[in-house]
Parts: C-alpha cells; sequence; structure tokens
C-alpha cells in the first residue's frame, strides 16, 4: 500500500471517531436540549452509549465507503431503524425521535463525505 494511501485512511479513520462526535454534539446540542426538556432518556439506558454507538456506526460507515460497499449503509440504516422502532413510538417520543434522525444523518452524512474524500486519495 502506498505511503500516502495509508495515512489518508489513518486520517479518515481517526477524523470519524471523537473528532466528529465533538463536532456533532456540538450541531446538534440545540435539539438535544429540546427533546431533554420533553423527558428524553427518561428509560434506563447506558451512560454515553449513544455517542459510542455513533462512533461505531461512522467507523462502519467509512469502512464501507473505502471498501465500495455502498449497500452496507443501507444495512445500517435499515438495522437502527427496525432497533429503535419500538423505542420512539408514540407521541411523546417525537422529539427524542427527531432528535437521533438529526444526528444519524448528519453522523453518516459526514461519515460518507469524509470516506470519498479519503477515497480520492487511495
Amino acid at each position: 500500500m502506498h505511503n500516502q494511501a495509508y495515512w489518508a485512511i489513518a486520517s479518515g479513520y481517526l477524523l470519524v471517531t471523537f473528532p466528529m462526535s465533538l463536532l456533532l454534539a456540538s450541531a446538534t446540542q440545540r435539539w438535544r436540549r429540546e427533546a431533554e426538556e420533553t423527558g428524553m432518556r427518561s428509560s434506563i439506558s447506558l451512560n454515553e452509549a449513544g455517542k459510542w454507538i455513533g462512533i461505531f456506526e461512522r467507523l462502519l460507515v467509512f469502512t464501507f465507503v473505502i471498501a465500495s460497499h455502498f449497500e452496507g449503509i443501507g444495512f445500517l440504516i435499515a438495522a437502527k431503524s427496525i432497533l429503535r422502532f419500538n423505542d420512539i413510538k408514540g407521541h411523546e417520543a417525537r422529539k427524542e425521535a427527531e432528535y437521533i434522525l438529526i444526528g444519524t444523518l448528519m453522523s453518516f452524512a459526514l461519515s460518507i463525505m469524509i470516506g470519498l474524500i479519503v477515497r480520492s486519495f487511495v
């Protein structure tokens, strides 16, 4: 593997982890506050689980883009929708559902963009 390709891929993996977590937390802060005001996270939840789920999702999305397996991204979106369906049913959970959707779409879009940029160096 070329040295430039190696560093581009390594940089991409680094970017989609904690730096992007901070960026997304800042970008979605307004919606998080709104959702918390309506009782978001009232059910039992692991501390910071959403942050780690997001990091692993972005790593997978970035990997799928680098490997040219874009269908994997669709599978992730479908799987997340199925797993979250029962959690966000009902009118009272609407703000939480919208907050999760905004964060997921931002996260996936940025991961795809970084993956495509890195692919141009590989």
